[in-house]
Parts: C-alpha cells; sequence; structure tokens
C-alpha cells in the first residue's frame, strides 16, 4: 500500500516545496486591497477588436462580471461576438494581460445590451 504524499512529510512546508517543485508555484491570491475596490465598467480595444467589462454581481462573495467582445466593422456597426460572465480576478488578469500586449483604454464603442439572466 502506497503511503500518501501529505504523510511523507513531517512538516506542511516540505510538502508545499515538494508540490511547488513538480507544479510550480500557486497562483497569487488577490490582496484586500484588490478586492475590496467595486468592479468598474471598462472597454479596452486593439483597434479592430474590443472587450467591454460590465459589472453584474457584486458583493464580498461573489464578484462577476460580463465580458462582451465585439469586433469593430469600418462604415458598419460593430459585430457583437458573444457575452459570458467571468469572476472578477478573471476579468483583472484578462484586462492586465491585454494592456501588457498593446491593447489600450477606449471609449465606449456600442450600447451594452442588457445583462444576461436579467429575464429581459
Amino acid at each position: 500500500m502506497r503511503t500518501p504524499v501529505l504523510a511523507r512529510f513531517r512538516r506542511v512546508a516540505d510538502a508545499q516545496a515538494w508540490a511547488e517543485e513538480r507544479l510550480g508555484p500557486a497562483p497569487k491570491k488577490p490582496t484586500w486591497a484588490e478586492l475590496e475596490l467595486s468592479p468598474q465598467e471598462g472597454w479596452i480595444s486593439d483597434g479592430r477588436q474590443v472587450l467591454h467589462f460590465n459589472p453584474v454581481r457584486y458583493s464580498r462573495y461573489s464578484q462577476a462580471l460580463e465580458l462582451t467582445t465585439g469586433e469593430l466593422i469600418p462604415g458598419q456597426a460593430p459585430l457583437l461576438k458573444y457575452r459570458k460572465e467571468i469572476r472578477r480576478d478573471e476579468a483583472i488578469k484578462l484586462w492586465a494581460k491585454k494592456l501588457r500586449s498593446g491593447w489600450q483604454v477606449c471609449t465606449p464603442q456600442w450600447t451594452p445590451p442588457q445583462p444576461l439572466g436579467s429575464g429581459n
């Protein structure tokens, strides 16, 4: 019978070091300062595609934003590709990743539709 992984170690720190060696470091947890900021609506674009972040649920335990993706077509109305609800921490990571890759904050590009799950 095999010994469970945690039983092989005398200290939790040793087990964590073993796991990080094999799996890489644990993801960084957001600080309270990051969590306490209420989510804001935001628009970001690379000149062709646009992402719209819209808060739909905010409480201490449940924070979500609706992500709407659209494509700008010269001389026409924007083509809305898809909408989905994502957790706040995922939205923060996506926003930062897009900014690092050259996307820029922009003005609203369309009138946002009703949030998902609004029943309208």
